[in-house]
């Protein structure tokens, strides 16, 4: 039997844009991904701006 394994989309190290909606409000910052992560997943992601990290 053989599984397929989804593809990372992002990978440790890598850079991002954070985004949190909330109502018709929409923040938007850079980050770097703090771990490997998959489609659809919530990973950890440190703000370069304030140096914290955003789970």
């Amino acid at each position: 039997m053989f599984y397929l394994e989804q593809p990372l989309l992002i990978k440790r190290g890598d850079s991002v844009v954070v985004t949190a909606r909330t109502g018709t409000l929409t923040v938007k910052m850079p980050g770097t991904a703090l771990m490997d992560g998959h489609r659809g997943e919530q990973i950890s992601v440190r703000n370069k701006q304030s140096n914290r990290v955003v789970d």
